[in-house]
């Protein structure tokens, strides 16, 4: 039997893009956008800037979120 912190192991390196919430959720990429700018100031997840560091290219799972699972 697997541990639990180890069966998360993976998801805590997820990623979401926009796009990728958009697609899934069938809605506007803004929407998508917006939706994750508010997960992250509650803490749940952590935008990473590309490598210029000026946009958002992604969004990390953040650790207050994962203190809830």
């Amino acid at each position: 039997m697997m541990n639990f912190e180890k069966a998360h192991a993976s998801f805590i390196q997820y990623h979401l893009q926009a796009i990728d919430v958009a697609t899934h959720l069938n809605i506007n990429h803004r929407t998508a956008v917006r939706s994750l700018q508010v997960l992250c100031a509650k803490g749940w997840f952590s935008p990473m800037t590309g490598a210029d560091g000026k946009h958002v290219v992604r969004y990390e799972i953040g650790r207050s979120a994962m203190q809830g699972l």
